[in-house]
């Protein structure tokens, strides 16, 4: 998810929080959903605006891991929660290009002859 431009407080409107006064940045090409331990509405919200107003933007999921195994015994949300919210938000499918997904090794394969 990327990270918005910020925005303050004071730039807000009664029906709700300014994500970005300029609007999106018109040369993204992608937003890519992983997991992202500094999560945020403005983060998701930042997303949510490029997949629904840049044409052509791709959706790309690393995975869809729903949980992450910790080293504190806890599991976490993983990317697969992150993706989901952003599916569910913008009404755009991910296009899964990570495990268990043989998409990217068909990519580098082709890109190098193999």
């Amino acid at each position: 998810v990327v990270n918005p431009p910020y925005v303050t407080s004071l730039q807000s409107s009664h029906t709700g929080p300014a994500v970005c006064v300029d609007g999106v940045d018109p040369e993204i090409k992608a937003v890519v959903g992983a997991a992202d331990w500094t999560l945020s509405h403005r983060k998701l919200s930042y997303a949510i605006l490029c997949l629904s107003n840049i044409k052509g933007c791709a959706f790309i999921a690393t995975n869809r891991d729903r949980l992450f195994p910790s080293s504190d015994g806890n599991s976490y949300p993983g990317a697969g929660a992150v993706i989901a919210a952003l599916e569910y938000c913008s009404s755009v499918k991910a296009v899964d290009m990570g495990k268990p997904q043989p998409i990217m090794l068909d990519i580098l394969e082709e890109s190098h002859g193999m």
